[in-house]
């Protein structure tokens, strides 16, 4: 039998009950916890002391579950403690990184050299699982937390300069010639007419040769001489409109462009 509305109501109910006090009986824990901790420091160095120190390192604490909660870049920049602190946080999260770990398994990520170590924060592990790049990794999961805080950050800062038309956002760890290589392939699929890529030109060969890597004809675009400033270029973008009208837009790919490069090029507006 189905039950009655009045009987749903009060099963959901009892259920938030339980879950709200499950949540209650973990803080009280933690904070039985914290407290133990904090006894045993004040033995050494009194509780003035341990009130100081107990109070710095939760600022670096405070910073960081802000950046999680709003998914979102501070407004004021990180100092070098702060930005090392929440990377080895979220280094201790890997399993390789475990203080009994031994890695003997056959995905386990190892470090020789202590430099190398240092460097990437014992962050070895890598990303992704069994070739997809934004699964969670059970063995790295400060790894996995890494990739998903940057995603959502990257979002954010595409977001703030007016590109809100993004609705998500995927980072590839490759350098640049193997990211647009890749992405060209996979927008391929959707696209299997096309023929041309649109190439807003820069003195840089990378583009040009994933353009022809990929199967592809550039439609090479030269940037103009800045009204304002003589000694400045910026993109044509006259140029790429009627591009796309004499080839149309079935035939093209897409159009590949650049948000920074050398000297004298000047940023386009993105919402153009």
């Amino acid at each position: 039998m189905e039950s009655k509305p009045e009987e749903k109501n009060e099963i959901i109910k009892e259920e938030k009950n339980l879950m709200e006090n499950k949540k209650e009986k973990t803080k009280t824990k933690k904070d039985e916890e914290c407290n133990k901790e904090k006894d045993i420091v004040e033995s050494f160095i009194g509780k003035s002391y341990t009130q100081i120190g107990n109070e710095l390192i939760s600022s670096h604490d405070k910073i960081f579950q802000n950046i999680l909660h709003n998914r979102s870049i501070p407004d004021e920049a990180l100092n070098q403690n702060t930005i090392s602190y929440i990377l080895n946080y979220i280094s201790n999260m890997d399993s390789n990184n475990g203080p009994y770990h031994i890695g003997i398994g056959e995905r386990e990520g190892r470090i020789i050299s202590s430099l190398v170590h240092q460097r990437n924060y014992g962050l070895v592990h890598g990303i992704g699982r069994s070739g997809n790049i934004n699964d969670l990794q059970p063995k790295a999961c400060g790894s996995s937390l890494l990739v998903q805080l940057t995603n959502s950050l990257l979002k954010n800062l595409l977001h703030s300069i007016g590109m809100t038309f993004i609705k998500d956002i995927i980072i590839l760890p490759f350098a640049t010639g193997m990211a647009l290589t890749l992405t060209y392939l996979t927008l391929r699929l959707q696209k299997p007419k096309a023929k041309y890529i649109i190439w807003s030109r820069i003195d840089q060969k990378t583009c040009l040769k994933c353009i022809v890597t990929s199967g592809f004809e550039p439609i090479i675009i030269n940037p103009i001489s800045n009204k304002t400033n003589d000694y400045e270029i910026e993109t044509d973008i006259e140029g790429i409109k009627s591009a796309i009208d004499k080839y149309g837009i079935e035939n093209i790919l897409c159009v590949t462009s650049t948000t920074s490069c050398f000297l004298q090029d000047v940023m386009i507006t993105l919402k153009k």
